[in-house]
């Protein structure tokens, strides 16, 4: 069995939005990988992970996350 590698991109959303688009690019680790993403929402002087209310990948290099309401963070993607 080949040794996995994993890729990982982290976007920063620096303006408050209810739908972050990333572009990660970093395909799909040939085509078989779905990527997991991580959100960290910053507010009131902490940093707190939350889960988007949709997460759809728009292509290989694509993925848009969907919230109830306006956020700043970082999002890590890991394929």
């Amino acid at each position: 069995m080949p040794l996995f590698v994993p890729s990982i991109f982290r976007h920063e959303q620096t303006e408050a939005a209810s739908v972050w688009t990333i572009t990660h690019n970093l395909g799909g680790n040939g085509g078989q990988g779905i990527p997991v993403v991580d959100v960290y929402v910053t507010g009131n002087g902490q940093t707190s992970k939350i889960l988007p209310a949709a997460v759809t990948l728009l292509s290989k290099q694509t993925v848009q996350l969907t919230f109830s309401t306006d956020q700043v963070g970082f999002a890590i993607v890991l394929i």
